[in-house]
Order: C-alpha cells, then sequence, then structure tokens
C-alpha cells in the first residue's frame, strides 16, 4: 500500500487532535470537578446521576413534608395543652363554688369568670397553622367554633356533630410512608361537653331573674349541687384530652425518627452522588499531566514529520 504525504499528515493532524481532545477532557475535569460535561462522556455515569438526583430531590421534599407534619402537630400539641391549662382553672373554680361557706353573689361572681374561660377554651379550638384551623378536619377553611346571630358561641354545622369519613390530613413522610396529621374537634370538643360546659355557664342569666329569697336558697343550693357534679365531669373531660395528647405525642416521636432518617439517607445519597459525578483531582491531575505529555510528544513528531521532503527520500 503506497503511502503519501497527505495520508500522513491527515494521520497526525488525527492523532495530535485527538490527544488535545483527551487533554481538554482532563483540563475541563479539574476545571469544573465534574467527571462528565454530558451525558455522551459516560452514559453510566450519567444514567446514575439522574437517578441519585432524582432520589435526593424526592428526600428534600419528604424533609419538607416531615417539617410541615411537626409545625401542625406542635401547634395541635401547644393548643391541647392550653385547653388543660383552662380546664383546670375551670374545675378550681368549681371546687370553690361547690363549698357551702359561699353565697349565691359569690357563686355568680364565679360563674362569671367560669364561662369566660369556657369562652376561651373555645378560642382555643379555632386555633390555627398558616391560615389553616387544625381541629377543622379536611374543612381547614371552617373553624370548629362559630358565632351566633346573639353572638355566642355555637359549634358550626359544617363540621359537627358527626366525624365525617375522610377528614384525615395526610402527608407523605417517605417512600411509601403517610401519616396523620390532624386531631378531630369532635375528639376534644364534643357536642355532649359543649352541652355540660354551657349549661352550667348558662345558670348566671338566671339568677338575675330570681325574686323571692326562698328561691335564691332553693337555687344556691342546687347551683353547688351542679358546681359539684362538673368537677367529675371536668375529670373525665382532662382524661380524654390526656388520651389525645398521648395520640399527639405518638405521633411527634413518629416524626422524629423519620426525619432522623431522612437526614441519614440525605447524607448518604449525596455521599454516593458525589463519588458518580465528582472527579477526583489528584487522578484528574495525573491523568492530565499524562496526556500533556502525548500531546506534546504528538506535537514535536509532527514537527519532524512536516520538515520531510522529496529530497529526504532522494539522498
Amino acid at each position: 500500500m503506497r503511502i503519501t504525504n497527505q495520508m500522513t499528515l491527515n494521520r497526525m493532524l488525527s492523532n495530535i487532535n485527538r490527544n488535545l481532545g483527551v487533554l481538554d477532557r482532563y483540563n475541563t475535569q479539574g476545571a469544573t470537578g465534574q467527571k462528565i460535561q454530558a451525558p455522551s462522556d459516560d452514559p453510566i455515569i450519567a444514567s446514575r446521576a439522574l437517578k441519585f438526583r432524582t432520589i435526593v430531590a424526592e428526600n428534600e421534599q419528604y424533609m419538607k413534608n416531615t417539617e410541615q407534619a411537626n409545625s401542625w402537630v406542635d401547634i395541635t400539641e401547644s393548643a391541647v395543652q392550653n385547653i388543660d391549662s383552662i380546664v383546670n382553672k375551670m374545675k378550681e373554680l368549681c371546687q370553690r363554688g361547690a363549698s357551702d361557706t359561699l353565697n349565691l353573689d359569690d357563686r355568680k361572681k364565679l360563674l362569671t369568670e367560669y364561662n369566660s374561660l369556657v369562652e376561651q377554651l373555645e378560642q382555643e379550638m379555632n386555633t390555627t397553622y398558616m391560615g389553616r384551623y387544625v381541629f377543622s378536619g379536611y374543612k381547614t377553611n371552617k373553624p370548629p367554633i362559630v358565632k351566633n346571630q346573639l353572638g355566642g358561641n355555637v359549634l358550626n354545622t359544617d363540621i359537627y356533630p358527626n366525624r365525617v369519613l375522610g377528614q384525615d390530613i395526610t402527608l407523605q413522610i417517605g417512600a411509601g410512608v403517610s401519616m396523620e396529621v390532624n386531631t378531630f374537634a369532635p375528639n376534644l370538643y364534643s357536642e355532649q361537653d359543649y352541652e355540660n360546659f354551657h349549661t352550667l355557664g348558662a345558670k348566671v342569666n338566671e339568677i338575675d331573674n330570681l325574686q323571692t329569697e326562698e328561691e335564691k336558697i332553693a337555687f344556691d343550693k342546687q347551683l353547688r349541687e351542679d358546681m359539684s357534679a362538673m368537677i367529675t365531669t371536668l375529670d373525665t373531660y382532662k382524661a380524654k384530652l390526656a388520651t389525645q395528647h398521648t395520640e399527639i405525642g405518638v405521633r411527634s416521636k413518629k416524626i422524629e425518627l423519620v426525619q432522623t432518617r431522612l437526614k441519614n439517607d440525605e447524607t448518604s445519597y449525596k455521599d454516593l452522588m458525589s463519588k458518580n459525578e465528582n472527579a477526583d483531582l489528584g487522578e484528574v491531575m495525573m491523568n492530565y499531566n499524562t496526556a500533556s505529555a502525548g500531546y506534546q510528544a504528538s506535537l514535536r513528531i509532527g514537527m519532524n514529520i512536516n520538515q520531510m521532503s522529496l529530497a529526504d527520500y532522494l539522498r
């Protein structure tokens, strides 16, 4: 086969260009810190990079969901604690009202304060998180307690009396892992609780209608008995609050464990992603020096080839 000067020149230029391409690849790796710049550079690394990025993005979304769930549960727990504190004050008033050392006027004052506490309790039932009512099930745009035309608090008929199926607010906090973050209003303040608290509180309005001393004495005796009975009712209510508080605590612990796992997963996934995509600068520099030496050698050899002429072959 006859080798012409043009063939030698073309092959020389091809070799120089290939060596320059290798040198450019290692130079780019050193400058960017990335093994590849395009999927065609290494399809296997590229496919792994896409998979790791998808996993990391999903993990970050799960972490955002757990943060939202944790905030929702914290707000709920705080509201339940406030309600429990209010109930303790209501119980103290009833214990004082059940004493036979007080008269009707004293008990009227206690009932007035009692009604104020009931209203405060109902305000806690309208606790919101980011503009959404936490005790309204999926109807987060509607408060559990609303005002009637007379300005009194009443249960929202759109939510009460029945617990509607499908009210759970569910957040996905992991691959195939979901949890309900909300507490239902009826579980904390049912129609029966509402009736019990307001029945006693409404008696304050009856006191002013009493005419005779006999009526006042009889009413005072009954009121004292009602306030004594309310102590037991409040104890029962506190037990229900404790049950809900325990359930909220279980949710909070579960979220905490999931958050820890997600943070560990994030560290692991990002480490794997880094090993897959990021270039080893030490290895890159070694390869760069080797490629540079090869490129320089191809230039020197090419220079010698270009200096040859037909006269060199006729000597």
